[in-house]
């Protein structure tokens, strides 16, 4: 995704005079999926996966980068070339710190 943006970088400041920014977090893990609502229907997605990557959203912005995973994610990954450690993360309600890594393709 952040190569796919940034290859459109120009196409966007032409088309919309600014190319979209963003932090991203990602962590992997069991969540509960559920339906919600009876008028207006959405989906509610629960479980500490989710809790952990807004967590990993708000390391981006402490360290100054594009995109945070947490170990867990990066340990599965065939090709770490682009994955540095940067430190370790306390979780509301989690026990254990996180550890977790800065993702920066080129």
């Amino acid at each position: 995704m952040l190569a796919a943006v940034s290859g459109e970088r120009e196409a966007y400041e032409r088309s919309f005079g600014v190319a979209p920014a963003f932090r991203i977090g990602i962590h992997g893990g069991d969540v509960i999926v559920s339906e919600q609502g009876d008028a207006k229907r959405s989906i509610g997605i629960y479980g500490d996966a989710i809790n952990i990557a807004a967590r990993m959203e708000e390391a981006a912005r402490a360290y100054d980068v594009r995109c945070v995973i947490s170990e867990t994610v990066a340990g599965v990954l065939s090709d770490r070339a682009y994955v540095r450690a940067i430190g370790w993360e306390q979780v509301k309600g989690i026990s254990a710190p996180i550890a977790i890594c800065k993702y920066a393709p080129r």
